[in-house]
């Protein structure tokens, strides 16, 4: 039980210095590219219209690719 507390812990710790001083969140506010992958060709309508629709006004390249 002790181990699991310790690796946990370790994983935190490992994660915060991560984002601390590598700026992770930044890098991924910067990203402005977004690919909807769909089943059938309405789910983006039906289920993700206004996502992609404020997506597209913060001026993201939305993608639709329905396989």
């Amino acid at each position: 039980m002790f181990f699991l507390f310790l690796s946990c812990l370790v994983v935190l710790c490992i994660s915060y210095i991560f984002v601390a001083y590598f700026k992770v969140y930044d890098y991924i506010k910067k990203k402005s590219i977004v690919v909807f992958v769909t089943a059938h060709p309405d789910d983006e309508c039906m289920f993700f219209a206004p996502t992609i629709l404020n997506l597209l006004r913060q001026d993201c390249d939305v993608y639709l690719l329905c396989l």
